[in-house]
């Protein structure tokens, strides 16, 4: 008895952003509610740290006043002590709160994010896979999806809660002095401008590192593929050779990428010693002169400082993000291109 088969057309690949960033922001709309989630949590535990300082700062003045006022200065500090207690309660809360989000987002994210590479990447042609080593594309899947899962954490976990520390921090040294707030701010906006624009140049130095990474590991993978073929012939030498050849140009493009990050690292590490000591300099002539209490003086150090470490360590995740960009980029543009002449699958 003769059987009827019916070709049943494979399912169209899924729709995919070429532009990386773009990219990113495609598979972030499936978890907007664990997104926003951590964005208010995190939100919170940045308000919280930075309040840290104030607490301490009515702590201080509370104990100064009872001292002057000879009154009972554990009376004149509960308050306070209690506002501290509270400040790292929401620290706690907000961070443990923030990371189970995390646990149960991750994952899933990067998962979805190979599972759509994958789908896209079968409906490429036999001349496409020809063309790129099997190794290289697996990697490329493994890399992007990481590297898309690190550039939202990036801006979760490092950008927001930043924004966040500045705007209180400003707010909060307003009160006290508003020249000490506007110095503070202006040299915020330009140190972080030109640390943006300096790492912003490095970004292609990084695309082009991590495709000679890739590059590499498929040279590595398809020489110990045709190993036995070597052995056969004694080429064993010349595939050393040829693999030196792609090894050294891998280590030149790593070079490039690393000595442009130190010559940044050296303006971020100068511009922040100098406002540092600007910083506290000022303060202390402000405390002398009895324009600024002693819990003052005590806040306006710890926020400078605070917000000084934090600027630098935001602009070395500028590197990290841009990196994490190119590793994205150099994915999307290796597999989300068009279909040129994709194989007729049927079922």
């Amino acid at each position: 008895m003769a059987s009827n088969l019916s070709a049943t057309p494979h399912p169209p690949p899924p729709a995919l952003p070429e532009a990386p960033f773009a990219f990113v922001l495609h598979f972030i709309r499936f978890y907007l509610p664990g997104v926003l989630g951590v964005a208010l949590l995190e939100a919170g535990q940045s308000t919280c740290g930075i309040l840290l300082p104030y607490a301490i700062k009515q702590i201080m003045d509370a104990v100064m006043g009872a001292q002057a006022a000879a009154a009972d200065a554990w009376a004149r500090v509960e308050g306070p002590l209690w506002l501290f207690a509270g400040l790292n309660l929401g620290i706690l809360l907000c961070s443990r709160g923030s990371g189970m989000i995390l646990v149960m987002l991750g994952p899933e994210l990067r998962r979805r994010i190979r599972r759509d590479l994958f789908s896209y990447l079968q409906h490429h042609s036999q001349r496409y896979f020809l063309g790129n080593f099997a190794v290289s594309l697996a990697n490329r899947i493994a890399e992007t999806s990481m590297a898309s899962a690190q550039v939202l954490w990036t801006i979760m976990f490092d950008f927001w809660p930043l924004t966040i520390t500045f705007i209180v921090s400003l707010s909060l040294l307003s009160q006290v002095n508003i020249l000490l707030a506007a110095v503070l701010g202006g040299w915020m906006l330009l140190y972080v401008g030109v640390s943006f624009l300096l790492s912003k140049r490095c970004r292609r130095y990084a695309r082009d590192y991590a495709a000679a990474r890739s590059l590499v590991s498929g040279k590595i993978v398809d020489s110990v593929t045709n190993i036995m073929t070597a052995k056969l012939f004694a080429r064993r030498d010349f595939e050393r050779e040829y693999l030196e050849h792609f090894l050294d140009f891998e280590v030149g493009r790593a070079r490039r990428v690393f000595w442009f990050m130190e010559a940044i690292r050296w303006f971020q590490f100068t511009a922040a010693m100098g406002l540092m000591l600007g910083i506290v300099g000022y303060a202390i002539s402000l405390w002398i002169d009895g324009r600024m209490t002693i819990g003052q003086f005590a806040m306006s150090a710890s926020l400078s400082l605070i917000i000084i470490e934090q600027a630098r360590g935001l602009s070395r995740k500028f590197l990290d993000f841009f990196e994490y960009l190119g590793n994205v980029n150099d994915g999307v543009s290796t597999i989300v291109r068009p279909h040129d002449g994709a194989d007729a699958v049927v079922y």
